[in-house]
């Protein structure tokens, strides 16, 4: 029983952890995009959060354009998300 407790809690830290970190990477490219063209030129940041997650290419696989509802939807709650993929298999277990 202790054991499978323990690993439960191994398994909750991890996904806690990787929400943090998604939320880190929404609200920093929130910021990003706040700011106005003339400090960062002509590119698009949705990109940006898409390379840093890993997922840019399941991602264009989907959708057309990186924007905000897009990327926020997929990275979030899109099970075709490699590593949402991978909680939902290991939850289901």
């Amino acid at each position: 029983m202790l054991s499978r407790t323990a690993e439960n809690l191994y398994w909750l830290a991890r996904y806690v952890e990787r929400a943090e970190y998604l939320a880190r990477t929404i609200e920093a490219t929130l910021r990003v995009t706040a700011l106005p063209n003339t400090y960062i030129g002509k590119t698009n940041e949705w990109d940006s959060a898409l390379l840093t997650a890993g997922v840019s290419a399941s991602f264009y696989g989907i959708y057309d354009e990186a924007d905000e509802h897009n990327v926020v939807e997929y990275l979030s709650f899109s099970s075709a998300n490699p590593p949402r993929s991978a909680i939902a298999s290991r939850t289901r277990g």
